[in-house]
This record gives structure tokens, C-alpha cells and sequence, in this order.
């Protein structure tokens, strides 16, 4: 009976303690008598009784004072810093104010807090490289995580004054949630976004940094704003229908009716109604079309010639997966691809390129450009956050500056989460299928950077034939003009009466079947500086993707031979090689002859359509037998 008593108030003074916050258990270390009133059970206690309680109150109070007391660096929304308890913390923002100050703004303390404090002992980590000091560091954060949770992790002061965190979303691999964000005429609303607090305490390395930047736009994004809901997801309630609504729905309802009773009708009487309902029809439908028109007069005409694009892969995985490693392997990639020695040569550059890090008008001019709508890569992040928060956009320039200097390329930049778009109407093949990769946009930003550059400096020295090669260079309307020409190469042979032999060629899979060592050198035929070699070259060392259909999602895939759609660098880099192959096979048959007495060149190209134009069959047998030798020594 004893022995029960003396357990009694230990149990009552463990139980007590677990329910109350840091500042209580402080309290309490500092008055013994509230201390021994909590614990006291009735006023028939023993002196014994009372001597076991105040040692179970002491060491449960002075537990709980070590918890609350435990130090570690506490950052402030207004920056302030300092090696100390929660409690300090607290005090500060008292004193301060600051709270009150940060009250319009999302609730950034928890976020600096947790975030700040791991990249920062992280990277001390790193710095030191002490195996004694990562496991004094690792187990000092497992105590103080084991004590919080188990004293005081039910109702802390901590977790009153913070928001709830979302729920942890299913992340598959290349793929996030699309974060809600603003829209960019909502300027207020982006105002409030500021994250270069948040930014500037990031610690290492670029590369570190540069990985750690998107995660953190992306959490920032999804704690403010929130995500999409996934498609095919809980249906969300619908509203109560108005009266307008119900009035609608019976006038439609009526005229179903009308419409049933016309088709039982005679047909005298349905001749007069029927040129009624065509002359509605038709002026319906004209205002429609002009409507389109002006609204978007270039997306209106691609309507009129685009064919009907649909369907969905069937296919398993491993048939996929199994795909992607035989198009994407190339056996011969480490074997030195020359340049044939009948190319005639060409002359050194008289404009050179710029191989300074990138300047902020040029990656403030790229930004704009951007499409709003683009998606994001596999951090989430999108273009629409660089647009509308400059300070974020300026942080990001100054990484891009020293990643520059020190030719570094973070992994991030080079993987991506692709998707598989249809060709034509209900496919459901691979063949179908046209594989675009989406990638992070910090990295499409800086090899923008440097295709522009690139662009500028093959055109002041042409070096590319622009009235040959009509794709990647600015100032020329690309596929249209390239059109147009053949066309009139076409009528003035049959105005003229002669013989014109066109021949219309589509590289199989060129695209993904042109060698990397193919890009590198052409690079070096064309005068490339080795700055911008070595960062192109970082960038397709390591390409890795990975694409997500509606039912599963592949394993990471090496890119190891030819170019990803959807990458700002590629492009340039395919008509680089592409102008090297027409380069060393047009100058074996000559062109049509104009009036004049000028030559048009015999071939017409844009991207991999490549169109030989000649005047006799000779000539024709000559520059295709050309073509198709230079095109299989260069394994394309």
C-alpha cells in the first residue's frame, strides 16, 4: 500500500508535464510551489508522499527546462540571427515586433527556421569534413528531436502559432503538382511573395545551391498557394442552380421537344423552317470564324491545316522502358567523328562570340520572351515565377554568373520529365507518338543564354547559308519562307518550259539519331570557344529523362545519342551539324539558273527536311549519292 502511494504522484507528475508548453515547464522550474501544487493529490499526502513528489517535480521540471533550453542558431523573419532557445527567439520577435510587422505576408518562420538551419548545418558539414563532428552534429539533432517529441510535441506553443503543413503529395519521379500560382495581372498578390530571404541563406557551393533553389520556390509556392487538383480526382460539389440556370434548362428542354416534332413533321412544313434554321447556322458559324481570326489570326490558319491529333499509349512498361534504351543507346559514341576533307573550309570568325558569364539584360530579355504558359520542368517551378518576382530572378542571375566561371552545370539542369504527344488520330503505338521533354527552367534559361550568343555569331560571320538552312536564326520565317521558295522555283521552271526535278527528303528519327561527337565537331569546325564547348559538353554528359503516361512512369533513361526536344540548346546545335553535312555535299551539282545568270542553291533545308532542286537527272543521282554517303559517315 505504501509502495502504490510513493508511485502515485511520479505517475501523476509525468502526466501532468507531457500536457504542458515550454513556457509552463519553465515556470515551473522557477516557483517549487506551483510545481508541487500540480503534483500534490489531495491534502491527506504523507510527509513521504511529499519528499518522493519533489524529487519526481524536480527532475521532471529540470528535464523539461533542458528541453525547452536547448540552443541551436534561430532565424527571425526580419533577419536577425543568434545561437539560442526557441524562447530567445520569441523574445526577440516580442520586443521587436516583428510578427506584427510580417502580418500581411505568409508566415515565413517555420520555412526559416526548419529550412535555414538544415542547409546551414549541412553545409558545415561539407566545409569541415569531420567524421567526429557529422556524428556529434547527427546525434545531438536525434536527441533533440526525440525529446521534443515525446515531452512537448502534443500542444507546444510552436505548433499554435504555425500554419498546418499540407499533406505530403505523391512525387513521381520527373513529375509535380502544378502550384497555383497568381495570375501575373495580379501584381498585389505578387507583392507579398519574398523569397530572397529565404534564398540568401542558402550555404555551399553553386551547384548546392542552385539544386536547393527550386525545391524551395516549389515548397514556398505550395504552402502560399497550394496544387492542382489531379484530373480524374474527387469531384468537387456543384453550386445551387439559379433561377437563370432553370430558365435555360427548359428552354433548352423545349426546344429538344421542337426539335423531335419537327422530325415527325410533313415535309411541306419543313422546308420553310429548315432554310430558317441554315441561314442561322451559317451566320452563327461566320461570326465564330472571324472571331477566332482576330483573336489569334496565325493559331486560326495552323487549325485550317493541322490534322486531328489523338489517342493513348498502350503499351506496359517494360516495353517502353525497353524502347527508350534501344533508341537511346549508341555503341559508337566515344568513337571521333572528322569532318569529310572535301568540305570546303572556311574562314576565321571576323565577329567573336561573347564568353563572359551572362549579363542581367540578357537574362531578364530571355525571361520576357518566355512563354507564360510553358510548363514546368521536374522542380515545378515555372516561368511565371521569374516574370513576376524580380529579386528572385536577380538571385538566380548571380548563381548563373559563378556556375559560368567555375563550368559547373547542376544535375537538376540535366534531367527531365517528358510526356508523349500524339501524331495523328487515335494512335496508340509508340511510333505514334512524339516524345517532348520538360525541363527545369533555371537551366533553359542559361543555355538560352548561350544560344543566342551562338546564333549571333554564326550569323555576323555567316557561317550558316540562310538562304539554304532556314531554321534557328532569328529574323527569317523559318518554314514559310522555305515553302514559298520551292513554290517559286516551281512556277518560273513551268513559265519558262524547263525541266526541274525536286526530291523531298525526311531524315528517319534524325533528331534522336544524330551522334554527340557529331556536335562537338562541328563546334570545332565552326570556331566555337572552348568556354562554351566545355559547359555544352558538362550539359549532355549526364542527360537523363524519364516519361509519364496515365498509367505508370518510367525509370531515369541516358540520352546518349542525339538531341531533347524541348531543350534551348539543341536546336542550334542540330542545324550546327546539319549545315556541316550540307556544307560537304552541295557544291557536286549546281542549282537553277535565274535570268540573270545567278545559281540558286540545289538544296533547301529546315531542321532535318532537307529538298534537292536540279536541273537534269544527272545532277539529281550526283547529290543524293552525296548526301547519303555523308550522312552514313557521320552515323547519322
Amino acid at each position: 500500500m505504501l509502495r502504490s502511494m510513493l508511485e502515485t504522484p511520479a505517475l501523476a507528475t509525468e502526466s501532468q508535464h507531457t500536457r504542458i508548453p515550454l513556457e509552463s515547464a519553465r515556470a515551473g522550474a522557477e516557483d517549487d510551489s506551483s510545481a508541487d501544487n500540480m503534483v500534490t493529490t489531495g491534502p491527506e499526502t504523507t510527509t513521504s508522499n511529499e519528499s518522493t513528489a519533489q524529487e519526481n517535480t524536480t527532475a521532471t521540471v529540470t528535464s523539461s527546462a533542458a528541453t525547452a533550453g536547448h540552443k541551436q542558431m534561430q532565424v527571425c523573419v526580419c533577419g536577425w540571427r543568434k545561437v539560442t532557445s526557441h524562447h530567445g527567439l520569441r523574445i526577440h520577435q516580442g520586443k521587436k515586433g516583428c510578427l506584427g510587422k510580417e502580418r500581411q505576408r505568409p508566415r515565413m518562420d517555420y520555412f526559416l527556421r526548419k529550412r535555414s538551419n538544415q542547409s546551414d548545418e549541412a553545409q558545415q558539414l561539407d566545409a569541415n569534413h569531420s567524421l567526429q563532428c557529422i556524428s556529434t552534429t547527427v546525434m545531438e539533432d536525434v536527441n533533440s528531436s526525440t525529446e521534443v517529441t515525446t515531452e512537448v510535441e502534443p500542444t507546444t506553443e510552436v505548433e499554435l502559432t504555425e500554419p498546418p503543413r499540407p499533406a505530403v503529395e505523391r512525387r513521381l519521379p520527373g513529375h509535380r503538382p502544378y502550384v497555383k500560382w497568381p495570375g501575373a495581372s495580379d501584381k498585389k498578390l505578387w507583392e507579398t511573395v519574398n523569397l530572397t530571404l529565404t534564398l540568401e541563406k542558402l550555404r555551399g557551393t553553386v551547384e548546392k545551391k542552385l539544386e536547393r533553389m527550386g525545391d524551395i520556390i516549389y515548397e514556398y509556392g505550395t504552402e502560399r498557394f497550394g496544387v492542382e487538383e489531379a484530373k480524374g480526382g474527387r469531384k468537387v460539389p456543384t453550386p445551387p442552380v439559379s433561377r437563370r440556370q432553370q430558365e435555360i434548362k427548359r428552354l433548352v428542354q423545349e426546344r429538344r421537344q421542337l426539335k423531335k416534332q419537327w422530325k415527325k413533321a410533313s415535309e411541306v412544313e419543313k422546308e420553310g423552317i429548315e432554310a430558317l434554321q441554315n441561314l442561322r447556322k451559317r451566320r452563327r458559324k461566320k461570326e465564330q470564324t472571324r472571331t477566332r481570326f482576330y483573336k489569334d489570326p496565325f493559331k486560326f490558319l495552323k487549325s485550317l491545316f493541322t490534322k486531328e491529333r489523338s489517342g493513348a499509349l498502350k503499351t506496359t512498361k517494360k516495353d517502353l522502358e525497353e524502347h527508350l534504351r534501344t533508341t537511346n543507346f549508341d555503341s559508337k559514341r566515344h568513337e571521333h567523328l572528322a569532318i569529310p576533307s572535301d568540305v570546303p573550309p572556311i574562314e576565321p570568325p571576323e565577329h567573336h562570340i561573347e564568353t563572359s558569364p551572362p549579363t542581367w539584360k540578357e537574362v531578364e530579355n530571355t525571361v520576357r520572351r518566355a512563354r507564360t504558359a510553358s510548363a514546368p520542368g521536374p522542380n515545378g517551378v515555372p516561368y511565371k515565377v521569374y516574370k513576376n518576382a524580380p529579386d528572385v530572378l536577380r538571385f538566380l542571375w548571380r548563381l548563373m554568373r559563378t556556375a559560368w566561371k567555375n563550368k559547373i552545370i547542376p544535375k537538376v539542369w540535366r534531367r527531365a520529365g517528358g510526356v508523349l504527344i500524339p501524331k495523328e488520330k487515335d494512335a496508340v503505338n509508340i511510333s505514334q507518338f512524339r516524345p517532348i521533354s520538360l525541363l527545369n527552367v533555371e537551366g533553359k534559361i542559361f543555355f538560352r543564354v548561350i544560344a543566342q550568343r551562338m546564333a549571333e555569331y554564326l550569323q555576323r560571320n555567316a557561317y550558316v547559308d540562310t538562304s539554304v538552312q532556314k531554321a534557328g536564326i532569328s529574323g527569317f520565317s523559318g518554314c514559310l519562307e522555305h515553302s514559298s521558295m520551292i513554290w517559286h522555283q516551281i512556277q518560273m521552271a513551268k513559265v519558262e518550259k524547263r525541266d526541274l526535278h525536286v526530291v523531298f527528303l525526311d531524315l528517319a528519327n534524325a533528331f534522336g539519331s544524330v551522334p554527340h561527337e557529331l556536335l562537338w565537331s562541328a563546334f570545332r569546325f565552326f570556331h566555337i570557344p572552348d568556354t562554351i564547348t566545355t559547359l555544352v559538353k558538362s550539359y549532355f554528359q549526364d542527360l537523363q529523362f524519364c516519361f509519364t503516361t496515365s498509367e505508370f512512369t518510367t525509370s531515369w533513361q541516358c540520352l546518349n545519342v542525339g538531341i531533347m526536344a524541348g531543350c534551348t540548346i539543341s536546336p542550334l546545335a542540330f542545324i550546327m551539324a546539319m549545315e556541316v553535312i550540307i556544307r560537304s555535299s552541295k557544291w557536286v551539282a549546281g542549282g537553277q539558273r535565274v535570268d540573270s545568270g545567278f545559281r540558286l542553291p540545289p538544296l533547301r533545308a529546315y531542321m532535318d527536311d532537307i529538298t534537292t532542286l536540279t536541273t537534269t537527272v544527272p545532277c539529281t543521282r550526283r547529290l543524293l549519292r552525296k548526301l547519303e554517303e555523308n550522312i552514313s559517315c557521320m552515323n547519322v
